[in-house]
């Protein structure tokens, strides 16, 4: 953040009308002469044009219904922004200047009727020298925006782009999010609009344009330097003498440079040296202890501006060290200490992205952390996010693995206009967010290797790859020299050594067999994945019954309908059969078409949360031949009926967050099956070693434990143990149909901190009985029994309370005591136990 005086803010209210663009030529940089004959709404600046015209009544509820189909129009036509204002009488004389802190995306700025500066990048500022331009009074100032896609129409984009859709889109060209010009969990609907607030800057010596921030920490953790870089524009026309103060307010830390800066712009360096410092952990690792950061420029001792910031001191490395069986492992290190990653993908937070605000982060990444979350995966087809969501992982303690925004293309890397505008938007990206602790990992794409290697991102040319030195030339070479404190990563999956991209041996990967391969939805193809980094690879689900209820009219409220199918994830249909009827089908019935459609949305959303349980249960018990669970993904983008996430649009829990937020206990307990036997193993993800009690055996779904043993351990820090092995024999004399495995973990003083159960039959292949499940309100919260197995009890199907757990197994004849809020009254539990009518429709 930074201080100036002299600023005139001109954000708030504007005014907005369309035009379509018909008799103007290409090459005029002017105001239509007829503008004023246009019908003109209020608009909102930042904002989009879509907001403005929903407020209007022009267009409906873009979230609701079908209604982006009839709101297309928008992205074909010219939008002119308009605001009149005077000069403050107090702004200094000097150099004058308009800045834009985000246009979307082709725009042009006139200032009483001339044409002043133009931006085609959604991803940087404009800012614009109108220091003999403007008037004392009544001043014009028009934005002409597109979406971006009319000067791009003629533009061949055969050796670049992956679908269709793209020969109209033209997104490889386009430098704004892409995921709006269609994804699987997005429809199409292309932004436009003035996207970030509108300044007028006045400086009458010097400026401080940007501030980067980048700790380093020593070895032995005992000192660390935290760097800073000042840029620096002197606005007059001769050398001034210019001091740069960078302090840690409140701990006598201060340091200065000065430096004689001609005209123009310059850098300034200065350090920070601390001595014992508090070190930034991710959670569950230590505390993410922030440091503040104050600077300030001066000239002949007269203070111009001032930055301030907090970040954190933290040392990150990519460690890839050779691996017992082949290949290599990768580890993401923090303050020396290997940590195993515990997250999701995370995607712009709403198909309108400018509406998102702190709060919304906040929220968002308050959910993350409700389950145990260390690290958010930034996915390449979005956008660099705001400040305020780095702001919330800094303080959460969630590591960012930060792609650049590329995705699943090639890029024109063989236009050097285009490179150049790339090199522009990298280097004032990373220098604006360097001070982020929680900022791990840049990464140049996502997929772009991956799919031209196995022939789905094809161009006409098939040998040409005229992205790939964006990604492994230029983008490392602008990183290296604005950013060292963090390892950058080419593309997301890759083997660094030659493999093919997303081979399972070394480098990270993209397990994807599952959600969207061959494996059509059979998620027990999880248990045997050895990946080393797994950080995108999910499966479908189903919103929570309150939101389709909010997406689907009463006559709508059928699987395949036609407002279903908009708000349809497309994966769930390209393939054939849909990928979530077959996944019921493989697990629960043979025509789930036939279920009723609340019981069809339950058990898809079982199934959902049991998927994700499986892959994030299997890459914990290997850590750290595998080192991370980063599950595809997080976050909805709108109200989508079936989606990847465990949380939707209106941030409503579905059955799968509980499913995860188990899966991703500090301490975890995880039954698996082996060749001849079947073991318990216990992970444990603090820095010092916990002592526990287990409990675990064989129970009969229809009641009773034949095998039920304990023992007391202590699991060591930071690791995975193997606390137990019982051979399969038994189990399979006492019918694999009929029974299951479960483990309890609990601490010294009984306190239940994990449970799993562990099936070999399918659901649909199992001798179910009905649970009469018993619920009692008790001091410490609820009991909960039952003489049967109980299946994924549900306590809450609104998915709009954050309880301690939900959709819990019940083992026969072991009581749960869980905890449960006073203000709630006792629920009424439901078990998933399916009924001879859900086997059999």
């Amino acid at each position: 953040m930074k201080e100036q005086a002299s600023i005139l803010d001109l954000s708030g209210q504007w005014s907005l009308c369309g035009f379509d663009g018909y008799g103007e030529m290409m090459h005029v940089r002017a105001i239509p002469a007829g503008l004023e004959n246009f019908p003109w709404v209020e608009a909102r600046v930042p904002g989009s044009v879509y907001l403005d015209l929903m407020r209007a009544g022009w267009i409906e509820d873009v979230y609701a219904g079908c209604n982006t189909l009839a709101a297309q129009w928008v992205e074909q036509q010219y939008w002119f922004y308009r605001r009149r204002f005077d000069l403050p009488r107090d702004l200094p004389a000097g150099r004058r200047w308009l800045v834009f802190d985000g246009l979307d995306l082709d725009a042009h700025v006139f200032l009483n009727g001339q044409h002043v500066g133009e931006q085609h990048n959604a991803f940087r500022p404009l800012r614009i020298d109108v220091t003999n331009r403007l008037q004392d009074h009544d001043n014009d100032l028009h934005v002409r925006v597109d979406a971006g896609l009319l000067a791009n129409a003629d533009r061949n984009a055969g050796n670049y782009y992956l679908e269709v859709i793209a020969s109209s889109t033209k997104r490889p060209f386009l430098r704004k999010p892409h995921f709006a010009c269609r994804w699987d969990w997005s429809p199409r609907l292309i932004n436009v609009g003035i996207t970030g607030p509108v300044l007028l800057e006045a400086c009458d010596l010097a400026r401080l344009a940007q501030v980067t921030v980048t700790p380093t920490l020593s070895p032995d953790h005992k000192k660390a330097t935290i760097r800073i870089r000042g840029f620096v524009e002197n606005v007059t026309d001769t050398s001034r003498p210019l001091t740069l103060v960078a302090a840690i307010p409140g701990t006598g830390i201060e340091t200065r440079s000065e430096a004689m800066v001609a005209p123009g712009e310059a850098e300034i360096r200065c350090d920070l040296a601390v001595e014992d410092p508090r070190l930034w952990w991710p959670r569950s690792q230590g505390e993410p202890h922030l440091y503040s950061v104050e600077v300030t420029l001066f000239c002949d001792g007269r203070p111009l501006e001032t930055w301030t910031g907090r970040t954190g001191i933290r040392s990150v490395e990519i460690r890839q060290e050779p691996a017992e069986d082949r290949g290599t492992l990768f580890h993401m290190v923090i303050n020396g200490c290997p940590i195993f990653c515990k997250g999701a993908n995370w995607v712009p937070a709403d198909l309108l992205w400018p509406r998102v605000t702190k709060d919304d982060y906040d929220a968002l990444t308050a959910l993350a952390a409700e389950c145990d979350f260390n690290l958010l995966r930034v996915w390449g087809g979005g956008r660099w996010e705001d400040h305020a969501f780095f702001d919330a992982c800094d303080r959460l303690g969630i590591l960012v693995w930060n792609d650049l925004p590329f995705a699943c293309c090639q890029y024109p890397g063989d236009d050097p206009a285009f490179c150049a505008e790339v090199e522009r938007e990298v280097r004032h990206n990373v220098r604006e967010l360097s001070r982020h602790p929680s900022l791990a990992l840049w990464c140049g794409n996502n997929e772009n290797e991956l799919g031209v290697t196995d022939g789905w991102i094809v161009g006409r040319d098939r040998a040409a790859r005229p992205d790939r030195a964006l990604s492994f030339e230029l983008l490392p070479r602008v990183i290296a020299a604005e950013d060292g404190s963090r390892p950058y990563w080419p593309t997301s999956p890759w083997s660094p050594d030659g493999s093919h991209p997303n081979a399972q041996h070394t480098g990270d990967q993209h397990p994807w067999h599952v959600g969207l391969g061959s494996a059509k939805g059979d998620f027990w193809q999880y248990r045997d994945d050895a990946s080393r980094f797994p950080n995108e690879g999910g499966l479908l689900g189903p919103s929570t019954p309150a939101t389709l209820r909010q997406i689907l009219p009463p006559a709508q409220r059928s699987v395949g309908s036609r407002t279903w199918l908009h708000h349809d994830n497309t994966q769930n249909t390209w393939r054939g059969e849909p990928m979530i009827d077959n996944m019921l089908r493989l697990y629960l019935c043979d025509a789930p078409r036939d279920l009723p459609f609340d019981d069809y949305v339950r058990y898809a959303g079982l199934m959902h949360g049991e998927a994700l349980e499986t892959a994030i249960d299997n890459w914990r018990r290997r850590k750290f031949q595998s080192a991370s669970a980063v599950f595809w993904m997080f976050n909805d983008t709108w109200p989508a009926c079936t989606s990847w996430t465990p949380i939707d649009y209106y941030r409503r829990r579905k059955p799968a967050f509980w499913f995860v937020k188990r899966a991703f206990a500090n301490l975890r307990v995880i039954c698996v099956e082996l060749k001849d036997e079947w073991g318990v193993f216990v992970v444990n993800d603090f820095l010092e070693p916990r002592p526990v009690h287990l409990r675990y055996g064989l129970f009969a779904i229809a009641g009773g434990r034949p095998v039920d043993e304990c023992r007391d351990l202590t699991c060591p820090a930071n690791s995975a143990v193997v606390a137990a092995c019982l051979p399969l024999s038994a189990w399979n004399a006492a019918g694999v149909d009929t029974h299951g495995a479960f483990a309890v973990l609990s601490d010294a003083s009984g306190q239940e901190l994990s449970t799993h159960r562990l099936f070999r039959a399918r659901f649909k292949d199992l001798k179910w009985t009905p649970a009469a499940v018993t619920c009692e309100p008790h001091a410490d919260g609820l009991r909960l029994h039952s003489e049967s197995f109980a299946w994924s009890v549900c306590l809450d199907d609104t998915g709009e309370q954050a309880l301690p757990t939900n959709y819990v197994d019940l083992i026969p004849g072991i009581e749960r005591t869980l905890p449960w809020p006073s203000s709630l009254p006792p629920p009424t539990p439901l078990a998933a136990n399916p009924p001879r009518q859900v086997l059999h429709p």
